[in-house]
Formats: C-alpha cells, structure tokens, sequence
C-alpha cells in the first residue's frame, strides 16, 4: 500500500460517522411527514378529548407542526413541520384534540416509537 485508505475502507468509516454522529447530538429530528419519537403521552377525555405528546424540540416546535392519526385502534403522531432552529434540544409536551365524535373508549396503539426514561437500579 502507498498510505492511501482503500474505498472499502473510507465508506466504512464515513458510514460509522454517520452512525454515531445522531447519537453524540442528541439525535436526529424526525423529518416532516415521519412518525416522530416520543418521550411520554397521556389522554384527556375530557369534553373536548385530547392527547399530549412529549416530544424532542430545539426550540420551534408547536403542536401545529403535527398531525394526529387514528385508523382503527392505532393512533399515530406525524410530524409536519421540521424543527430548524438550533437550541439545545429539550422535551416539551404538545397537545392535540381528537377530532369530533372520537370517544377514548377503547385500546389503542401507538404507531410511534417510545423512548422510556432511564432509571437507575438500586
């Protein structure tokens, strides 16, 4: 060899790069039309009935960015507009109403993935 990385190598690299690169941070944003992860959720069936999302923000994320599905028994968050701006990312809760005549009556999935919060094991 004369020094030089061969292409098999180079792409693996870049590729591991690629990789970790979400991860050290904070991760990636889902990109708009994309299930979005979510860090928590709970439901209101209240009169007007509505669910809220924790989800990851850096810092222009509002609920009018998403859109809620529900088809059969599976619910699902979409996210609709990309968070561009460039805090350090944090979790907030948005809300969103089910649309009218929807009852929380029955199980339902949910499409997203779901990050659980660590916890230490005493």
């Amino acid at each position: 060899m004369n020094g030089c990385i061969s292409p098999g190598v180079l792409r693996r690299l870049v590729l591991s790069a690629l990789m970790i690169a979400p991860i050290a941070h904070g991760g990636v944003p889902a990109a708009a039309g994309a299930l979005e992860p979510l860090y928590g959720f709970r439901w209101s069936d209240d009169e007007a009935p509505s669910v809220s999302f924790a989800v990851k923000s850096t810092g222009c994320t509002t609920a009018q960015g998403f859109e809620l599905q529900l088809e059969d028994s599976e619910l699902s968050l979409l996210r609709r507009e990309v968070d561009r701006c460039r805090r350090k990312a944090s979790i907030i809760e948005v809300t969103l109403p089910l649309a009218p005549g929807v009852k929380l009556d029955r199980p339902l999935r949910i499409a997203n993935p779901v990050f659980l919060p660590r916890r230490s094991v005493q």
